[in-house]
């Protein structure tokens, strides 16, 4: 989930809670009396609840035979007026007649006179009285009067149901000024632990930016949430792979461009020895027409040695420079391969060797480098014929499947490892640890091969097994 669907998801989810909480507290507040009391409406209606009562019982809307009834009827209603100020707490009633006289359901008076009721009915829109009143027209005895309703300011305050907007005291108001606190507190509360959790996201990602600026390029952020940040921290890691691959690969570099230089030192450094002594010795003169053959000889094989391994390099640099262009041209690449194993025939026979050629008889033609496809094919030969004649068998396979051409080489010599073959194409890359001149080259061979094989967009591979020979496979497409 992203971070503005989890910001939008904490907002419902703390108002969501904040009015739960709200409505419960608000339950909890009403049911133990907080917000308890009456309203003007209430005040009203338990008066016509009460003018009812007294119809149906018959205590006034008559007059009285003698004094003794009506003194019966006087004191029913005081017990009225008591009994329903027990059940209406917080109201007082009092019956008020025209001639003053004032009935009450407790020695408690709060309207004398028909003059006070006015103006105090007048009064109920000031929040500043001490009391609220309501009344009701009645007729006891022959004689108008008012039932009245009293409530003390203290409890009116709190049971409104308006905005008692000077004095911020209706219960609306309190109600309201409660959601309110309830909802920031909570809000405050979610957004705190959000804003914990992903700042500490935050700063795990920079801690992990400034170590990994130290050096620490193996460092890297555990954060797999589907988000911004998690998809800040997935690109990090990947960042940090990429730059710790080219630090590698540059170090690895410089490693093989210093072995590099040791091998051109040591691979040129004996036969140009060799060169430079046999010269002198043919300088100096004295030596017989035998001699000066076998010196000859000997210089002309160093310099051709050498002249193979600055050809090596001069291939490595065109590869470092991307300079290595190919020169493609239509032939038949089973008649090349033809051609180039009637060179090694003499060398064949002479030792021994078995060779099996397996070429359709058909020709196939293809496009390619001539001239880097023979170095190719010549370079998996002398490969094969140096480090893999322990059998004295030669297999060289030429097919075609489907669309691909099909080149195959294998020798039954004493093969390689499985650490040699991972690497046996990597620049500089030499199996043999020794440095003699016949163990081979500067491990560039097989390095250029694979590239020319590349820029023909074929692949080539190595098999091998120990003591059981090394097949190298080239794939070209048609």
């Amino acid at each position: 989930m992203k971070i503005k669907h989890k910001v939008v998801t904490v907002f419902i989810l703390s108002i969501f809670i904040s009015v739960i909480v709200f409505s419960v507290t608000v339950y909890a507040l009403l049911n133990k009396g907080y917000f308890s009391g009456l309203s003007p409406r209430e005040m009203n209606q338990v008066l016509e609840e009460m003018t009812e009562s007294l119809k149906k019982e018959k205590l006034f809307s008559k007059e009285s035979a003698n004094a003794k009834e009506a003194m019966e009827s006087l004191e029913c209603l005081k017990e009225f007026l008591a009994s329903e100020e027990v059940a209406h707490s917080g109201m007082e009633f009092e019956i008020l007649m025209e001639d003053g006289t004032c009935i009450m359901g407790q020695e408690k008076r709060k309207i004398s006179s028909i003059e006070e009721l006015v103006e105090a009915l007048s009064q109920n829109e000031n929040y500043g009285v001490s009391q609220w009143v309501a009344a009701k027209k009645i007729e006891f005895n022959g004689q108008n009067g008012y039932l009245i309703n009293c409530v003390d300011k203290t409890r009116f305050k709190t049971i409104t149901y308006y905005f008692n907007g000077p004095k911020a005291k209706g219960v609306l108001g309190k109600i309201v000024l409660l959601g309110l606190f309830i909802t920031i507190i909570i809000s405050s509360l979610f957004t705190y632990l959000f804003m914990k959790g992903t700042m500490k996201r935050v700063t795990t990602i920079y801690e992990a930016i400034a170590q990994f600026e130290l050096g620490n390029l193996q460092l890297r952020i555990a954060d797999k949430r589907n988000d911004e940040l998690g998809k800040v921290a997935e690109r990090f890691n990947e960042m940090a792979e990429k730059i710790e691959g080219q630090v590698n690969e540059k170090a690895e570099y410089e490693e093989k461009r210093k072995q590099l230089i040791s091998n051109i030192s040591h691979d040129l450094r004996t036969p140009l020895s060799s060169v430079v002594g046999y010269s002198e010795l043919l300088f100096k003169g004295g030596n017989s027409e035998a001699e000066v053959k076998k010196y000859a000889e000997i210089i002309n094989r160093k310099a051709l040695y050498m002249e193979k391994l600055l050809k090596q390099l001069l291939e490595f640099a065109r590869l470092e420079n991307g300079s290595f262009k190919l020169n493609m041209q239509e032939g038949d690449i089973t008649e090349l391969i033809r051609e180039i194993l009637i060179e090694y025939l003499p060398t064949i026979e002479k030792e021994s060797i078995e060779l099996n050629l397996n070429l359709p008889k058909q020709s196939i033609y293809l496009k390619y480098d001539q001239e880097r496809m023979e170095r190719v094919i010549r370079n998996l030969l002398d490969n094969a014929l140096k480090y893999g004649m322990e059998a004295k068998r030669l297999d060289v396979t030429v097919y075609k499947k489907e669309k691909d051409v099909i080149i195959e080489v294998q020798d039954f010599g004493r093969g390689m490892n499985e650490e040699t073959v991972k690497h046996i194409f990597d620049r500089f890359y030499r199996g043999e640890k020794g440095r003699g001149t016949k163990s081979g080259g500067m491990g560039l061979g097989l390095a250029i091969s694979k590239e020319i094989i590349k820029q023909h967009h074929g692949t080539i591979t190595a098999s091998s097994q120990m003591n059981q020979g090394t097949k190298m496979k080239i794939v070209l497409t048609i």
